[in-house]
């Protein structure tokens, strides 16, 4: 259930990129709309069933415990990977599709960058999800790191090479990069006390 959520996270996050490809949307409406949505989400959590009260000692508890410790560091270098691929990958491309000499560059820029990111996104967090039920959450998240890692090597070093060869990797980057998310997540709800 997580990877549904984190899937779906993943292909909101890169609608833009997919927006911006097919002619973009005035960024009035996007602020408007986004504005919307959260106020709207600032009404609807009062119908979710209150939690507990805040507790600052509870970040000492979750800190001392050595799995939650684990848990949360490892989630911390996952995110910090992830949104620094996000943030990046549509600059990249752009400039590495137009150093390729390929036409219509920043279009199939900003096309491979949704499908990377979205598409390869989407699938990664319920293939996670998946293999995780089958196989172990630890193995698919260590599995889903390596290849990440791997991928973010390999990307930077095949600027200006191939855009076709470029963007099959950008693509199996998108599915590994978030195909942990929700692994580590289950883990850390698992872990935590209520």
């Amino acid at each position: 259930m997580v990877a549904i959520l984190v899937g779906a996270l993943t292909l909101g996050s890169a609608s833009p990129h997919l927006f911006n490809a097919l002619g973009g949307i005035d960024w009035r409406f996007t602020i408007a709309a986004a504005s919307a949505v959260s106020l709207a989400a600032a009404f609807l959590i009062n119908l979710v069933r209150p939690s507990p009260p805040f507790d600052p000692r509870l970040m000492l508890k979750a800190f001392s415990s050595r799995a939650m410790r684990l848990a949360n560091f490892g989630y911390l270098g996952h995110m910090w990977e992830l949104y620094a691929m996000w943030a990046r990958l549509g600059i990249f491309l752009d400039a590495s599709f137009r150093h390729s000499g390929a036409g219509e560059a920043a279009f199939w820029a900003r096309t491979m960058t949704f499908l990377a990111i979205g598409a390869g996104g989407l699938a990664g967090c319920l293939a996670g999800g998946y293999l995780a039920d089958r196989i172990g959450r630890t193995t698919v998240t260590m599995a889903a790191m390596a290849v990440s890692g791997a991928c973010a090597v390999a990307v930077g070093a095949m600027f200006g090479a191939n855009p076709v060869l470029l963007s099959l990797v950008c693509v199996l980057w998108g599915v590994a990069v978030i195909a942990d998310s929700a692994q580590i997540s289950a883990a850390i709800a698992e872990l935590a006390e209520p």
